[in-house]
């Protein structure tokens, strides 16, 4: 079963050329030095933009539990936590504001 999910998967690649994560790779500048991963999360997207630790990488997130597996994969070479504090009452009328910790 597993084999014949492959095979559609590839597939749908070659359908899909303009994909999301196809866009982001092409898009990398294979002359620079470093990515900056806003919102990081686990660290899933450096093993598909950067398996081979080309770049530095350095990701920044708001939710300590995921940057703790992000730590734990070592898919980034530096992570920041950030506090989000929203002010205002509207998204509209409100700022955003970040602290690095």
């Amino acid at each position: 079963m597993q084999h014949f999910l492959d095979r559609i998967l590839s597939k749908v690649r070659l359908i899909f050329p303009f994909s999301y994560v196809r866009m982001v790779k092409r898009s990398l500048d294979k002359k620079g030095s470093s990515i900056l991963d806003v919102g990081c999360g686990p660290g899933e997207a450096m093993k598909v933009f950067n398996p081979k630790r080309k770049f530095y990488t350095v990701g920044i997130d708001a939710y300590s539990p995921q940057l703790k597996q992000c730590q734990s994969t070592n898919s980034h070479d530096s992570l920041i936590c950030v506090l989000l504090v929203f002010h205002g009452c509207s998204q509209r009328q409100g700022s955003l504001r970040v602290w690095l910790l």
